[in-house]
């Protein structure tokens, strides 16, 4: 699954930040197996950041939410998730189902905090069909 716009665009704020030149970028896109930015899944997209923060780059995103604080995130978002599947009626494995339908994922444990969201939002669409199929 291709990376969103906000995720290419973070990379040629980096690229500009580290004053690269056109073959020095494309030598790092090289590094992590793509020719192209609009290549880059989400595995190669942290490997090619990666890359640059090794270089030196810091973005701001990255100063105010450290990954303490995004575990805590995916911790709060998977606890609603499951939350949710508890009011459902539905077992923690529904959730898995959902995450391998929608993002190619066997388990949401692995998935980002975007990704978790738009679980959230799923299910809570799901609630609604049911609360409307138990309406007389």
């Amino acid at each position: 699954m291709p990376i969103s716009k906000k995720k290419i665009a973070l990379i040629h704020v980096a690229k500009t930040q580290l004053g690269m030149g056109e073959n020095e970028y494309r030598a790092a896109l090289a590094r992590v197996g793509v020719e192209s930015s609009t290549q880059l899944n989400l595995t190669r997209f942290t490997e090619l950041m990666e890359h640059f923060e090794s270089l030196g780059f810091r973005s701001r995103a990255k100063q105010r939410v450290g990954r303490i604080n995004l575990a805590k995130h995916k911790r709060r978002l998977g606890a609603k998730i499951y939350k949710q599947l508890e009011a459902l009626g539905k077992p923690k494995g529904y959730a898995d189902g959902i995450a391998a339908h929608m993002f190619h994922v066997t388990k949401i444990e692995w998935c980002d905090p975007d990704q978790l969201y738009k679980i959230i939002q799923a299910l809570a669409m799901q609630q609604k069909r049911e609360v409307k199929r138990a309406a007389p």
